[in-house]
């Protein structure tokens, strides 16, 4: 889940939770990932952690950059076991 997603981990995990309660799915787990807002300098070509939300190159300082990492939310995979018994 990156910060420009739109997406709250907290409410993701509170929302699993309560799935986990109402369909007695103890042994369900949710792991999330928090990735970094990342961005590339159109200018000098530099990639670099946007920090703070300041869009601005840390190398040349334009303000002519492109977010590569951080606004998305991905769900990477589900595993199903079935208990046999």
């Amino acid at each position: 889940i990156g910060p420009l997603s739109g997406v709250d981990p907290v409410l993701v995990q509170s929302a699993v939770e309560q799935v986990r309660t109402e369909f007695g799915l103890a042994r369900c787990e949710l792991q999330i990932e928090q990735v970094d807002l990342q961005a590339l300098c159109r200018e000098c070509q530099v990639s670099f952690t946007v920090e703070n939300f300041v869009f601005r190159c840390t190398a040349c300082g334009s303000s002519k950059v492109q977010v590569t990492r951080g606004d998305e939310f991905q769900l990477m995979s589900v595993t199903v076991e079935e208990t046999v018994g």
